[in-house]
C-alpha cells in the first residue's frame, strides 16, 4: 500500500492525490499536522516539503511528481 503523507490545503499534495486516483494507484493518507510521530519521522528522513510519498521499501520521493506516480501505476499492473 501506497502511503501519501499530506496537511491541509496542500496544493502539491492535492495534486498527486488526483493523479494517482486518475490512475488507479491504492494509496492511504497521513496528515502531518495530526500525526506528531508521523512529522517527526518524516524530518528524521530530511524531508522538509511534501507531500513525501512511501511506495514500498526503499521507494520514497517528495513533492508532486507525475511520472513516478505514473510508473507505479504501470508496476502495479
Amino acid at each position: 500500500m501506497v502511503t501519501v503523507y499530506t496537511k491541509p490545503n496542500c496544493p502539491q499534495c492535492m495534486m498527486t492525490k488526483k493523479v494517482m486516483e486518475q490512475v488507479g494507484v491504492k494509496y492511504k493518507t497521513i496528515d502531518v499536522m495530526a500525526d506528531d510521530k508521523a512529522r517527526e519521522m518524516l524530518m528524521t528522513l530530511g524531508y522538509r516539503r511534501l507531500p513525501v510519498v512511501n511506495a514500498g521499501d526503499d521507494n520514497w520521493w517528495m513533492g508532486f511528481q507525475p511520472s513516478k506516480i505514473k510508473a507505479l501505476a504501470s508496476s502495479e499492473k
